[in-house]
């Protein structure tokens, strides 16, 4: 349940769409999970014609300027935005009003910097594109995005009792299955990937399978997705399991916080899965953990302070998708990767155009990039 909306959010909205929009101030709509800022945001966009409304939830930054521009009827391809993003910039016309929810969800992992770059270079480049007057409003969340600046217009609705109330179990810990599933990084998980937390934490026995897992906590966890046998045939203990709210996943990491020992443990299961699932190969096709590895596997190991480590290997950086690398390194080096090294290397690829390459493509780029440095041979490799 949300918090009911009042009339001091609404009279906010409304002051600040009566501004001059040639002030292009932010709208910026912050405050607790559960008080009502996506329902505040897409009431708002209801109301004024021809606004573009965004869900930003699981995209990368590059992705929600598409679904803007889709929205503004502006034809603007991917490889458009790859040249330090001007396509956006000049295809942008005329006055426009833009709202993107959920924007402190968005990004392929929990442990993503896409909703700072929401908040900073994709808000800076829909607001100061030179042909078009644009009014911004977004969901705001200060863990994921920060502070926002003394610029914006800020609107904060309070909390209701059920937002300040949630909270998990007194004495709840890391090896609680729901801290357990809190742990993954994305929001769909794999009930194999599951288990292997499970095991890489330690955790006590428990349900072990998705209709288990969904039936001991049914108001906080589903079944997105049952898996099925050769036959078709339902197996209850396959299928993917997902927290019902991305607030509720993020209050059992904070309850239960995984410390920087056991990422490492996860990170080394994760990849002793991956290469001890017999014959070499691309661990997309190594199931449903081989696909989450790839998705996945540098977030943790960010969390676990390795990701420097893992990435310089070039039998893994072949393997993981090249968001998933770019993203975590991003985390790891708010400031800009060291000048100089694997990583600078790596991190360049995505303005050459890496980012929109299969992961064979992703693999044969990264042989030609170290042959054009002159690398023979990548540490790993």
């Amino acid at each position: 349940m949300t918090h009911q909306l009042g009339d001091r959010e609404r009279s906010a909205i409304r002051d600040w769409l009566a501004l001059p929009v040639e002030r292009r101030a932010r709208l910026v709509i912050g405050g607790d999970d559960g008080a009502g800022k996506s329902a505040l945001l897409r009431e708002s966009a209801a109301r004024v014609p021809g606004a573009a409304l965004v869900d930003c939830t699981g995209l990368t930054a590059d992705e929600v300027a598409l679904r803007v521009c889709a929205a503004l009827g502006v034809a603007l391809g991917p490889d458009e935005l790859l040249r330090g993003r001007p396509g956006l910039r000049d295809a942008l016309r005329g006055d426009h009003t833009v709202f993107l929810v959920n924007s402190q969800w968005a990004g392929p992992t929990l442990t993503s910097a896409e909703p700072r770059r929401i908040a900073r270079a994709l808000s800076l480049l829909l607001l100061r594109a030179p042909e078009a007057r644009i009014r911004l409003a977004l969901e705001w969340d200060g863990d994921r995005m920060g502070e926002p600046p003394a610029r914006d217009v800020v609107v904060t609705p309070a909390a209701g009792p059920e937002a300040r109330g949630a909270s998990a179990p007194a004495g709840a810990d890391g090896r609680h299955p729901l801290g357990v599933l809190a742990a993954a990084e994305t929001t769909d998980v794999p009930v194999e990937v599951y288990r292997l937390l499970h095991e890489a934490l330690g955790a006590p026995s428990g349900p072990a399978d998705a209709r288990a897992l969904a039936t001991a906590f049914p108001d906080e966890i589903e079944v997105r997705e049952t898996g099925r046998d050769a036959r078709g045939a339902e197996e209850p203990d396959a299928g993917l399991l997902a927290f019902r709210s991305p607030s509720l996943a993020r209050m059992w990491r904070a309850a239960c916080p995984v410390s920087a020992a056991e990422q490492r443990r996860i990170v080394a299961a994760l990849l002793a899965a991956v290469t001890d699932s017999g014959p070499a190969g691309p661990w997309t096709e190594k199931g449903p953990v081989g696909r989450y590895a790839a998705r996945a596997l540098p977030a943790h190991a960010t969390l676990a302070g390795t990701v420097g480590e893992l990435l310089a290997d070039g039998r893994v950086l072949a393997q993981v998708r090249p968001g998933a690398a770019w993203d975590a390194l991003a985390v790891a080096y708010p400031s800009g990767v060291p000048y100089g090294g694997v990583l600078a290397d790596v991190r360049s690829l995505e303005a050459q155009g890496a980012w929109s390459l299969s992961q064979g493509e992703w693999a044969a780029w990264l042989h030609h990039a170290a042959l054009c440095a002159g690398v023979r041979t990548w540490p790993g490799s």
